[in-house]
């Protein structure tokens, strides 16, 4: 069994070993994506790139992966690799991403299309400045690694940022514009960097050691991060460095999703404790009370800059809406659908919460074909 944990390379995902007669597990790999077992190894996706690795099914022990010539289908977002392996050595894979031809269009608080403001690409995620300048956000290439481009909305200029063969991810742009805040695992780990959008200077690190970071928000004062690791949400003074560990949060990763209000006076976040995700929210920097905003399931909270709404998807893919009231006691009202979204569409929100960013496939866009390769298991591969 597997867990995306793996994703991000930390203590707790990648691939388990158990037994139908007992409750216990064995991590056995770090694997950074769902696994085949073949007689004598195991095959997953690294960096886009399946691996066998040599397995003794009867100790569970893990020899070292080796990389084979095939490239695949990786979302490195969720771990998933479109791959099969049979018994008898053939292999069905994708080899490349559907989401190559989105581009990223507005739209309005009832789903009516705006403008598009870039060109087709493979966008994994955006990050608004809540400003409104523009945006930062993560262009995948073809082996599925990610980079850090940046939009300018009024020159409609969309420039590259990041540079290198190491993963970004998480991309934030403060309220300003003038701040970059992303997530890469250029030294091994995810960690958080920080560094000026006019690139001035290079980017610094700022996250704590520790299991790879999850990036979450960026405070609308540019003062504070939000991040979460493999068990807890924390946040971070990005000048003094200080982090501090703020809320324990259920779920096979702390979260994947978090903001903070206009005045980081509270922080909603998804959390999986009903056994399911919904979106909470709980006062800053107190520990306090919680109240569950989401009903029926919710997931990548977003407040507005008025700090009277808190917009989310459901786990159908709508867009909701919940009014919010935290200028004393935290108070919510129920939730109203906006549009539908899509489940596993790319999607961000202006500041206001008028307008929309959403990746979207151009109706002509065409999946590719799987590949078949017969006896990929022979020596001779």
């Amino acid at each position: 069994m597997w867990t995306n944990n793996g994703t991000v390379r930390d203590s707790i995902g990648g691939l388990y070993m158990g037994s139908l007669h007992s409750r216990a597990a064995r991590r056995i790999a770090a694997a950074s994506s769902n696994a085949v077992y073949i007689p004598g190894a195991i095959v997953f996706a690294r960096d886009g790139l399946l691996v066998k690795a040599p397995f003794d099914i009867k100790s569970g022990n893990t020899g070292t992966p080796v990389p084979t010539d095939q490239h695949v289908d990786w979302d490195p977002s969720t771990g998933l690799a479109l791959f099969a392996v049979s018994t008898d050595g053939t292999l069905l894979c994708g080899e490349t991403g559907a989401l190559v031809q989105t581009r990223l269009l507005w739209f309005d608080r009832v789903g009516a299309p705006l403008d598009t403001v870039s060109t087709a690409g493979t966008y994994r995620q955006i990050g608004i400045a809540r400003g409104g300048s523009g945006a930062a956000v993560t262009i995948a290439n073809p082996g599925g690694d990610g980079h850090i481009w940046l939009l300018d909305f009024a020159r409609g200029l969309t420039s590259r940022f990041t540079r290198g063969t190491s993963d970004e991810q998480d991309p934030m742009l403060s309220a300003d514009g003038r701040l970059v805040a992303y997530c890469s695992d250029v030294n091994g780990p995810y960690h958080a960097y920080v560094g000026p959008a006019d690139q001035s200077r290079s980017p610094e690190r700022v996250s704590p050691p520790a299991d790879d970071w999850n990036l979450l928000d960026v405070s609308m004062d540019g003062q504070l991060l939000l991040l979460a690791n493999s068990t807890n949400l924390w946040v971070q003074n990005i000048q003094t460095r200080e982090a501090q560990k703020w809320h324990a949060v259920a779920g096979s990763f702390a979260s994947s999703w978090g903001c903070f209000s206009p005045d980081a006076h509270w922080v909603g976040y998804t959390s999986q404790e009903s056994g399911r995700d919904e979106v909470y929210v709980r006062p800053y920097p107190g520990q306090g009370a919680q109240w569950q905003v989401s009903i029926g399931g919710g997931v990548h909270p977003h407040w507005s800059n008025d700090g009277r709404e808190i917009v989310y998807t459901n786990l159908d893919g709508d867009l909701m809406s919940v009014e919010v009231d935290a200028r004393a006691n935290f108070r919510t009202e129920a939730p109203r659908r906006l549009f539908r979204v899509g489940p596993k569409m790319i999607w961000a929100a202006a500041g206001d919460h008028k307008r929309f960013l959403v990746a979207v496939r151009s109706r002509d866009a065409v999946d590719p074909p799987l590949k078949v390769v017969t006896h990929w298991l022979s020596p001779a591969r």
